[in-house]
């Protein structure tokens, strides 16, 4: 491509903010903007802010901000001539029409995550994530456990004191540093590289250090930077303050005794389980330790690179 397709490539990447690109998006935005030209880059001139459009400064180590959003600037952007704006509405079409052609082709697990990714990416150009809650720093240490299959074994130990010493060997608790924490989540930090590989989209299961009588909580990665001397800071949001361990079949297919999560909370079950088995009204068998029953996939609330999270109803 030319330098110019290069430099929007660039461009486009930073206002989809990487750090919150789950793996595989990337691709999917190179894509679009080898598509077709995308000319969307012009001189700076005071255009009126809207949704998609970002400004760009050349003398700044920074990714493109939405035009409306001026903090920390000065107010010097009406007087920076030789600054540019980048309009990501092409790329937005080009993305949705790449979209579109995935979902009319045979649906395949791939198409479709490709397909969500590509979605996540027009969400970002078009409604830009703002932090509404306030974030209150903590010290302290937390236990960290990263994958489904390793909270599932963690948690049915921890249950069971006589499986503990068989159970726990074959998981990986790691130790991170608390940064602060939010209503919705809380942010962690490691010095050096973590002993497994940590990515948006992974399942983790977290509880302090100091205390392993607590519970194991359940969020996921939301964000990820990696710094100098490979120093890691994760984004975590909330999703049980406590699961229970399942196995989960899906009826009709080959996947069998798989590890799952369910949460309940109120009126709703939420089963957290591997990809690809959801598909709208399968039934499911859930066997917990002591009793069993039939469940109907009803909603997919999110799919992320390792996980499913779907609402279920138990059937009568």
């Amino acid at each position: 491509g030319t330098i110019e397709a290069s430099v929007v490539a660039a461009l486009l990447l930073g206002c989809a903010d990487p750090k919150r690109m789950p793996p595989g998006a990337t691709w999917s935005l190179l894509d679009a903007t080898q598509a077709e030209p995308l000319h969307i880059l012009s001189p700076f001139d005071g255009q009126k802010a809207e949704p998609g459009v970002f400004h760009v400064n050349p003398d700044a180590d920074e990714r493109p901000a939405p035009l409306g959003d001026r903090d920390g600037h000065g107010g010097a952007w009406e007087t920076a001539a030789h600054h540019w704006v980048l309009d990501s509405r092409a790329a937005v079409r080009t993305l949705d029409r790449l979209r579109e052609q995935l979902i009319r082709d045979e649906p395949t697990l791939d198409h479709a995550e490709r397909a969500r990714a590509i979605e996540n990416l027009i969400t970002a150009f078009t409604d830009q994530p703002v932090r509404r809650d306030k974030r209150t720093a903590i010290p302290g240490q937390v236990s960290l456990l990263n994958g489904l299959d390793h909270i599932h074994a963690q948690i049915l130990a921890s249950d069971d004191p006589g499986q503990s010493t068989n159970e726990a060997n074959h998981t990986q608790v790691q130790s991170w540093e608390l940064v602060n924490r939010g209503r919705r989540g809380i942010s962690v930090r490691r010095r050096n590289s973590p002993e497994s590989l940590i990515g948006v989209g992974d399942l983790l299961g977290l509880r302090p250090t100091n205390n392993t009588s607590d519970p194991w909580r359940v969020g996921m990665v939301r964000w990820m930077t990696v710094g100098e001397q490979m120093e890691h800071q994760v984004g975590i949001e909330w999703l049980a303050a406590e699961a229970q361990p399942v196995t989960v079949t899906a009826e009709g297919t080959n996947h069998g005794g798989l590890p799952g999560l369910l949460v309940q909370r109120r009126h709703t079950q939420t089963l957290l389980v591997e990809r690809g088995v959801f598909r709208d009204q399968r039934m499911l068998r859930i066997r917990d330790e002591r009793d069993a029953f039939r469940a109907s996939c009803i909603k997919l609330v999110e799919s992320s690179p390792t996980v499913e999270r779907m609402n279920i109803q138990p059937a009568p």
